[in-house]
């Protein structure tokens, strides 16, 4: 079978001097995990509110805590009844910390994401250092992890809380994995299941992205029935261990909420391939991480190791939907493979050769700054260049939605228009609304658009459609909500339109943000009639066919 092989340290390393002792490894490693936890903590400390989403799980974490902690039935969100199906570990998690030391279950959904996804840079250092060549690439490939984008963008949000938990543990289970299979004993499967099943029990995707590179890590180390035979004591072990959860769930509702989330997830693993091949890092401006990796893709394919290339292959394919997130942790370990591997031993070489002069001021050399830069301006870029999904609802968007719940009637529903941007592929990014999550908890109003939860109950893909229908009116007059009232089959009583959008941080310039042309065409509408204009939205009242009155300025 194909495996990994150890290249030891060349002369040419030691030569530029960058041969890490344990010492200088431990205190390397410290450092990237500081600077990771600060490049976070910079987007955390900007809003006194959870980033993003996490409207659905402070529902989820209060019916917990109401059940005192034993699984409930069901959900109540948006006007939805959903089986509590969901993995719970990072629900428990917040409910403890919320009942037993006090904390507000808001400072909950904005802290602990953060903590769990800075925890990840130490799993991941763990990893590379059990699976890279060397000291060297190790500590590069955690630099690079600490700092790419996706690596923490969707795990620090207040909806990253079952996210960060999964992504954790399932870097902790495949380094255990690894460890296992190099030296398979009993004591070491056990330290694999139960980080495994931990994962298991935070995040479905999660759950997928451990199974796809524990897959690989088998098919590439495995060489005799003993090597099957831990494995299937790995899977039987994660399945008794996260048995109390499942088989609760199973014993509640069946597999139709297991069901119909396979019906939900619509990724096409042809995307996901070519998401690939774009080797998009999504970093800002220059891609250095993305160009190292390329570096260290070539190395390993040159040197006949196939195991990270492959890992890369088989993410796309598995799990598309979540390609740009998981990849990172191969895309760090290969530009860490790029970095200490390739471009650093090369110059040092050419600097011995006198093929490059050495800086004439005290420095120890070029092969110093070849190893430092790239990474320093990866930090830069992701500590400068902000992430527009991490922005989280203002203190003017919270009361426009609190005026929702104390003047409407408790039946009434919404319609949110937010004029969302395309993502990178195209489509409304429903998962970056932060008005629509948590519209149904602090309005405690339904929001008829809002997909969160409908993966559960099979009504998941048609709401998403509707979404992305009705977004498309934010850049059109009043006739598109007409149109998108036929098509959808839905009603609602009143729209609600943000003044800012979820793609700029969260406060806009002018205040009118969002969906100029649509405010422009229901000033002249009489079907649709201001009742609430404040710095957050704008909430208008739909009339009744033959009940239209002329409507106030928006």
């Amino acid at each position: 079978m194909l495996q990994l092989e150890p290249v030891e340290p060349r002369d040419d390393l030691d030569r530029s001097g960058r041969v890490l002792d344990g010492r200088v490894e431990v205190f390397a490693l410290c450092a990237a995990v500081l600077l990771g936890f600060a490049v976070r903590l910079r987007y955390v400390l900007a809003s006194g509110f959870p980033l993003n989403d996490g409207g659905l799980f402070y529902v989820t974490i209060q019916a917990l805590q109401r059940s005192h902690y034993a699984l409930p039935a069901f959900v109540s969100y948006n006007g939805l009844r959903i089986p509590f199906a969901y993995p719970p570990l990072g629900f428990y998690a917040a409910a403890l910390l919320t009942d037993f030391l006090h904390l507000g279950l808001f400072t909950v959904l904005r802290v602990v994401p953060l903590v769990m996804s800075t925890l990840s840079i130490g799993a991941f250092a763990l990893l590379a250092r059990a699976v890279l060549p060397s000291r060297q690439a190790a500590v590069a490939a955690t630099f690079a992890f600490a700092a790419l984008p996706m690596g923490f963008v969707w795990y620090i949000m207040g909806g990253g809380l079952t996210r960060s938990f999964g992504f954790l543990f399932a870097i902790l289970a495949l380094q255990q994995t690894h460890r296992a299979l190099q030296r398979p004993t009993a004591a070491r499967m056990v330290l694999a299941a139960l980080p495994a099943a931990l994962a298991v029990l935070s995040h479905p995707e999660e759950s997928l992205f451990l199974a796809t590179g524990a897959v690989v890590l088998f098919l590439t180390f495995v060489r005799s029935r003993q090597g099957m035979w831990m494995a299937f004591v790995l899977a039987a072990g994660i399945a008794v261990l996260t048995a109390p959860w499942w088989g609760t769930v199973l014993a509640a509702h069946g597999v139709a909420p297991f069901l119909a989330v396979a019906r939900a997830v619509d990724s096409n693993p042809l995307d996901g391939v070519v998401a690939l091949f774009l080797f998009g890092t999504y970093e800002p401006l220059f891609p250095i991480i993305g160009a190292l990796a390329l570096l260290g893709l070539v190395a390993c394919c040159a040197r006949k190791q196939y195991l990270l290339p492959l890992w890369l292959l088989a993410i796309p394919l598995v799990d598309p939907r979540n390609t740009t997130m998981h990849e990172t942790v191969v895309f760090a370990l290969l530009a860490g493979i790029g970095l200490a591997e390739v471009l650093v031993p090369l110059v040092g070489r050419l600097q011995a050769e006198g093929k490059i002069r050495r800086f004439r001021f005290h420095l120890p050399g070029l092969t110093i700054w070849v190893a430092e830069a790239p990474l320093a301006y990866a930090f830069l870029m992701a500590v400068v260049v902000p992430q527009a999904t991490l922005g989280a609802l203002t203190a003017a968007d919270r009361d426009a939605m609190r005026w929702a719940a104390q003047q409407t009637p408790p039946a009434s529903r919404f319609l949110i228009v937010a004029g969302l941007s395309p993502n990178p592929g195209g489509q409304r990014t429903w998962g970056a609304d932060r008005v629509a999550e948590w519209f149904p908890v602090l309005a405690q109003r339904t929001s008829v658009i809002t997909p969160q939860g409908r993966e559960w109950i099979g009504t998941f893909a048609a709401t998403v459609t509707n979404y992305g229908d009705a977004q498309l009116c934010a850049e059109r007059d009043t006739s598109c909500l007409g149109d998108w009232l036929k098509k959808s089959g839905e009603d609602f009583n009143y729209l609600y339109i943000p003044k800012s959008t979820a793609t700029d941080g969260g406060a806009a310039s002018d205040g009118q943000n969002c969906c100029r042309l649509l405010r422009y065409s229901l000033r002249a509408d009489s079907h649709y009639l201001v009742v609430f204009d404040g710095p957050g939205a704008t909430i208008y009242e739909r009339q009744p066919e033959g009940n239209a009155t002329a409507s106030d300025p928006a």
